[in-house]
């Protein structure tokens, strides 16, 4: 629309008559011409005088319009000049059409497609101890592999190439592909289709990348004993072999060959694998063996009269005993000529083999007393316990670095330990338990957001030359562990980042949560570019998208899709380092689905309402008891974000939502007079002798101001 037409549109909105509109354009009075008229002639086609200065300034107002608008393309055209580029000849609203011509004359082009996809894979054997299957790390041979495979494979496929990766020559640090039953699971731990391809797979998940675990369970061996074999009875127990030709439970027996001493090789202490026996029909006779200690009696092995006896070793049948040195595995009978090397049960993780050696010539079918069913998992427990310190010491001010470095072991857990914090004078805090844990990791995540992120509302990681992937790992493992221990988890960090850790997809729109990330005074900017583009200030909006690097010029027509590749590159493109960090570590140690991850993130942000609702006053409360309870309830509604949150620490020991909050009231008077809180119950103690509300706000706004709470109840 040129100059008179959108003059004329303007006169003509002020009520001007269409002659004298017409006249004015046939005198060739333009904007510039009808600026530079003096007033005294305007009203000849203007006759009254307010719409000669509205007319004037509108004219004004066009021309810094468009000389704003000329100054900008011709530093755009400066700019593309200098940078070589072949915008020159061409405008920006034509390269996208083209561009967009392209895009659609290229889609569903067979020969562009490629024949390959990515796939990710991992190990997961099963654990004899938490009963559980657990995923294999590298230094045992496991990890996570990244392959390039047919995009027309299917499960079988996956799991034979998954084989190769993980028993190279069919030999693994955990034994041989012939002892171990094999599947294969996708990322939600679920067998997959048998019929359908990794292509189809890509096409239902909607994922990034797959991910694939070879699940691998050690097979039931099965003994066989000949009784004809004469051998048996000189002590030769070579011919005690399993199905898979190992010999049974991987006992070296001594040859018959061999000179053996009956004393020389009866343990003292019998820790070893023990197999109880497989029940079976027909059973004519059975032996016992009672133990020389007292007269309980344990039957063992079934004996059928037979050639031959067959007894198989389940996982059900390993009795886990614990003694003061060392949790044990009580051990099957066996004859005084057997050797004395006793191997224990191979655990996961575990990477040395105890050896027990006889120094005493006592039966060897001495049984040791079971322990109760509910101590048979402190097995693989206690030999983790046995790595991490009784005690933590934690300094108040330095707690960023210290939980960092003691996370970076796999199996730190602080609710396993006793944790003692350490105040800015060097004295013990005497505060302890559940509410001193939770103090922490608020303190710990404060200190993380304005060391390791950025973002206004909305918390985004950034990288640091001193945070490698060891550091970003332990990070993930304070997430892992707050969570499963006290329900804490980083709420204000992006939701798309997490997801994308966690799924390996995101849910969530990434232009609201940029626009949570930016600062008010730029969202102000962009909310009223996608809402109207007309009405915002040029200079502002390209002053904002400058800021985060934008190559495009704004139009209506892009406007939505420039934001929306910006909140791509600053969410989850800046942060791609740390994602991949973190997922190393969900994988395995997060348990949580997606719909949880969302209910969190709405469930723990702390509200005005929300506060209101967890506190829980006395069913009966006198006068001054009433009239404290209303000023809690007024101060409560007149906190800010910041606010809310230490309110929700002072009393609970975090700044998110997590539990109710017990009110109760104290009569205290004087210097004495303060609000108390008992983080560990989530108590409140408010004084009932207040006369005024704002004698109690200023009370409790001293206490929520102060830098540093001391802990001083046990």
């Amino acid at each position: 629309m040129d100059e008179g037409r959108e003059l004329a549109d303007f006169l003509k909105k002020r009520g001007l008559q269409q002659d004298l509109i017409e006249k004015i354009q046939e005198q060739k009075i333009d904007c510039q011409t009808l600026c530079a008229m003096p007033d005294s002639q305007l009203q000849l086609y203007i006759p009254k005088l307010g719409d000669v200065y509205a007319a004037k300034r509108f004219c004004q107002e066009l021309f810094n319009r468009q000389h704003k608008y000329d100054r900008k393309t011709s530093l755009l055209e400066k700019l593309r000049r200098k940078l070589g580029s072949k915008y020159n000849k061409h405008d920006v609203r034509d390269e996208e059409e083209s561009s967009d011509q392209r895009r659609a004359k290229l889609l569903g082009n067979a020969n562009a497609s490629k024949n390959e996809r990515k796939i990710e894979l991992g190990w997961c054997d099963f654990n004899l101890c938490s009963g559980k299957y657990q995923q294999v790390r590298n230094k045992n041979g496991g990890g996570t592999r990244e392959a390039k495979v047919s995009k027309y494979w299917k499960a079988e496929d996956i799991l034979k190439y998954g084989k190769g990766l993980f028993f190279p020559g069919g030999v693994s640090k955990k034994g041989h592909e012939l002892e171990f039953e094999f599947d294969i699971k996708d990322f939600q731990q679920s067998t997959v289709d048998d019929t359908a391809t990794v292509e189809d797979l890509y096409k239902i998940s909607q994922m990034r990348i797959l991910r694939f675990y070879v699940y691998t369970r050690r097979k039931q061996p099965v003994v066989i004993l000949d009784m004809s074999d004469k051998s048996l009875e000189e002590g030769n127990f070579s011919g005690l072999t399993t199905h898979f030709g190992k010999s049974v439970l991987g006992l070296d027996f001594p040859s018959a060959s061999t000179s053996v001493s009956p004393e020389a090789h009866v343990p003292t202490a019998i820790t070893a694998l023990c197999a109880t026996p497989t029940p079976m029909s027909d059973s004519k006779t059975s032996s016992t063996m009672q133990s020389s200690d007292s007269s309980m009696q344990s039957s063992l092995l079934g004996v059928q009269v037979d050639n031959e006896i067959m007894f198989s070793l389940c996982a059900e049948s390993y009795n886990l005993l614990s003694s003061e040195e060392s949790p044990s595995v009580l051990c099957n009978s066996l004859p005084s000529t057997a050797t004395s090397e006793v191997r224990t049960l191979c655990v996961d993780e575990m990477d040395d083999t105890v050896v027990f050696e006889s120094e005493s010539s006592e039966s060897v079918n001495t049984l040791l007393p079971e322990v109760p069913a509910s101590q048979i998992n402190t097995f693989q427990a206690a030999q983790e316990q046995e790595k991490l310190p009784s005690t933590l010491r934690i300094h108040q001010g330095n707690c960023f670095t210290e939980l960092i470095q003691l996370y970076q072991k796999e199996e730190m857990c602080l609710s396993c330990c006793t944790v003692k914090r350490v105040l800015p004078n060097g004295e013990d805090e005497k505060g302890e338990g559940v509410g001193l844990l939770r103090d922490i990791f608020t303190e710990f995540w404060e200190s993380f957001y304005s060391k390791c992120c950025e973002g206004a509302d909305i918390k985004v990681p950034i990288l640091r030359h001193d945070m490698g992937e060891e550091e970003w790992k332990s990070v993930g493992r304070i997430i892992c562990d707050g969570w499963s221990t006290l329900k804490y988890f980083p709420v204000q960090l992006a939701q798309p980042v997490l997801e994308d850790a966690v799924f390996g997809m995101i849910t969530v729109s990434l232009t609201t949560t940029f626009l949570g990330f930016i600062p008010v005074s730029e969202r102000t900017i962009i909310q009223a570019a996608l809402d109207n583009f007309e009405l915002v200030d040029m200079n502002d909006l390209l002053e904002v998208l400058e800021s985060h690097e934008c190559k495009k010029l704004p139009t209506p027509a892009n406007i939505q899709s420039i934001i929306e590749e910006i909140a791509h590159k600053e969410i989850l493109q800046e942060p791609r380092f740390v994602i991949e960090s973190w997922r190393k570590v969900f994988g395995t140690n997060l348990e949580i689905d997606q719909n949880e991850l969302c209910d969190i993130f709405i469930e723990k942000q702390p509200t005005v309402k929300k506060i209101l609702n967890a506190l829980n006053f006395p069913d009966v409360m006198d006068c001054g008891q009433q009239s404290t309870a209303n000023y809690l309830k007024r101060f409560v509604k007149g906190l800010d974000k910041k606010g809310m949150e230490n309110f929700l620490r002072f009393c609970t020991g975090s700044n998110l939502m997590s539990e109710k909050i017990t009110v109760e009231f104290t009569r205290l008077y004087g210097f004495e007079r303060r609000p108390v809180a008992h983080t560990c119950g989530s108590i409140l103690q408010m004084p009932s002798t207040y006369e005024t509300f704002s004698d109690m706000r200023e009370e409790f706004e001293n206490v929520l101001s102060s830098n540093v709470w001391e802990m001083s109840f046990v």
